[in-house]
């Protein structure tokens, strides 16, 4: 299960593995809880990069809370996820890192942590948002993951704008963890919570 505060944070930080598991027969359910108040704009978007990354659609779920004020939301978020984990008992759930600041992503990974708290978590890192990192395990990924990811950020083109939609960044960030791994490619997570 990919938890997101905003409509492209689990392409950028977890898309590849996304896409390597879903490839390999896994479900993976992807909740977001906002479209920063442009749901006609950014929800093609969201159904454009979720396919493309192999999630079906039946399986993407989006909310509407209003953006940068999660904080005020925190027992809604939290009951959302409580309703989640009753009806789909994930595996593993992916957050952002705990040392993201953006106060959203703070409300989500902190939230999913209690109530996923019998669960594995993963911290997916979108490095724009973090002062300091803490990653621990990487998925290794092939060439088709890494362009899989990149075409489901590029598929956000409100947001063509942002320095971080950048197809080169995406990939070179790839290469960094990939190597530093072993591999060729790789996506790094922090390890919030291991149940094995």
């Amino acid at each position: 299960m990919a938890l997101s505060a905003h409509a492209d944070d689990v392409e950028l930080g977890a898309g590849g593995a996304i896409h390597k598991w879903t490839s390999q027969g896994t479900q993976v359910i992807s909740f977001i809880f906002s479209t920063c108040q442009a749901m006609d704009i950014r929800l093609p978007e969201i159904k454009e990069a979720s396919a493309i990354l192999g999630i079906e659609k039946e399986n993407v779920t989006v909310l509407s809370y209003p953006n940068r004020v999660f904080p005020h939301f925190r027992q809604e978020i939290l009951q959302n996820m409580i309703d989640l984990k009753k009806v789909f008992q994930p595996d593993v759930v992916l957050v952002p890192t705990t040392t993201d600041i953006h106060q959203d992503h703070e409300v989500i990974v902190a939230e999913a942590t209690r109530a996923f708290k019998h669960t594995t978590i993963l911290g997916y890192e979108v490095p724009w948002n973090m002062i300091q990192t803490s990653l621990q395990v990487t998925v290794l990924l092939s060439e088709a993951d890494v362009k899989a990811k990149r075409k489901a950020v590029l598929a956000h083109k409100s947001q063509e704008t942002r320095p971080y939609i950048d197809k080169d960044f995406i990939r070179s960030l790839a290469v960094v963890r990939g190597k530093t791994s072993g591999g060729e490619y790789g996506e790094s997570y922090e390890v919030i919570r291991w149940i094995m």
